[in-house]
Order: structure tokens, then C-alpha cells, then sequence
């Protein structure tokens, strides 16, 4: 019974590892028990590999589900948040200039029935001591260029920086870069490159200021190499 129960985990095994043929490893396990010499072993072995199964789905479905996937961030960030929602992200690398330099890219838009301003934006994980530079166009080079709106990130979080006002509906695009050397936001490599960060908005409506939202999930994109 012990050799019939040691063919079925590791047959078991080899099919969950292979990601297929699953259900058909069961069937065929419980063929092989019908074949023990007792009804005793006939069950035990029924009961090894029920266990097995189970064991074998909780950890698919764990593994499946604890990181959320590009479609269901950019489902979050452009449909269930308020009031100030992110339709639209890049993230870039410049190779000319430095692999470690690099912008984001965010399309924001008000859904609220009232104007918004933004205050102030805060990426973690990122240097406390590294401001960002937010920027009303894209640079192709990475160099220093016009439309400098201001700057965000932790150190402006008492004394904001910037101020974008949104009316009820308006979308805006903005341009985020690092100040300081060393810092990115897409790691280097090649083109297939990923930013993820955890973002906050600080924001001011007619009746409050200095208000924070924190999403739940990463903001999490494809990056591009430009320059």
C-alpha cells in the first residue's frame, strides 16, 4: 500500500508541475486504488489523494492571486478611484542620457462634481530626500526642458509645490521626473522594462485641503526607452 501511495503522489506531483493533465492524474489515481489488495487500502489511498488535490489547488490558487495583474491596476486606477483617477500611465527610460534616468507619465482626470487641485504626488518606494519635477510635456531626451510646473514628493507634503485645478471632467497630462542622481523609475536592461510604485495624491477641493488618497494597488506600467 505504501509503494501504490508513493506512485500516486509522485505521479501527482509530475502533473501539477507540468500544469496540465490534472483531473486526469486523479481519475487514474483512483483506477490504481481500486486495485489495492483491502478495502482499508482503498480508502486510505482515496484519502492521500484527495489530499494531494487540495494541496495542490490552494497553492495555485494563491499563487494566481496574490499579485494583481496589469489589467485589474489599470481597471482600479482608471475606474474606482475618486476623485482625481489615472486613465493613462508610461513610464520611460533615457539611455543617452543615464540607464537610472527616467520620466513618468500620467493622464489625470477630475470625476468629482467640483473642481479639484492637485497639491502634490508622493511615489514610494522612492528616497525621501528625492524631489520629482513634474513637467506639462514629455522630454525625448531626458534633458531639462520647458513647462516645469513644480516640484511634489515627500519633503512638499506641509508646503505643496505645485497646483493643477481640474474642473468636473477635465483631464490633464503630466510628466514626472527625478532630481536627484542615481534615483529612476524604471529599472535597466532592455526594452520590457516595468515601473511599480505605490502612489498618493494630495489634493484641495473648495471645502478642504491638504486631503491624501492612497491607492490600494501599485501603479504599474510597461516602460520605454527613449533617447
Amino acid at each position: 500500500m505504501h509503494m501504490i501511495t508513493y506512485i500516486l503522489t509522485f505521479k501527482l506531483f509530475l502533473f501539477a508541475k507540468a500544469g496540465k493533465g490534472f483531473l486526469k492524474s486523479i481519475w487514474e489515481a483512483f483506477a490504481m486504488a481500486k486495485k489495492a489488495q483491502s478495502s482499508v487500502e482503498y480508502l486510505m489511498i482515496i484519502g492521500v489523494v484527495l489530499v494531494i488535490a487540495l494541496v495542490v489547488i490552494g497553492l495555485s490558487m494563491f499563487f494566481t492571486s496574490t499579485a494583481p495583474v496589469q489589467e485589474e491596476i489599470e481597471v482600479y486606477w482608471a475606474t474606482q478611484v475618486r476623485p482625481l483617477r489615472v486613465i493613462a500611465m508610461q513610464g520611460y527610460y533615457y539611455s543617452s542620457v543615464a540607464p537610472t534616468n527616467g520620466e513618468l507619465a500620467l493622464t489625470i482626470q477630475n470625476i468629482d462634481s467640483k473642481p479639484i487641485t492637485l497639491r502634490n504626488i508622493i511615489l514610494s518606494p522612492y528616497p525621501v530626500a528625492s524631489d520629482l519635477s513634474v513637467f506639462s510635456n514629455h522630454s525625448a531626451t531626458g534633458a531639462a526642458s520647458t513647462g516645469l510646473i513644480g516640484y511634489a514628493g515627500p519633503n512638499f507634503a506641509s508646503n505643496p509645490n505645485i497646483s493643477i485645478t481640474l474642473a468636473p471632467s477635465e483631464k490633464v497630462s503630466i510628466f514626472i521626473r527625478g532630481n536627484t542622481t542615481g534615483t529612476y523609475f524604471c529599472s535597466t536592461g532592455n526594452d520590457e522594462l516595468h515601473f511599480r510604485k505605490t502612489m498618493s495624491f494630495q489634493y484641495d477641493t473648495p471645502y478642504f485641503t491638504q486631503n491624501i488618497f492612497t491607492g490600494i494597488k501599485p501603479m504599474q506600467g510597461g516602460c520605454n526607452r527613449i533617447g
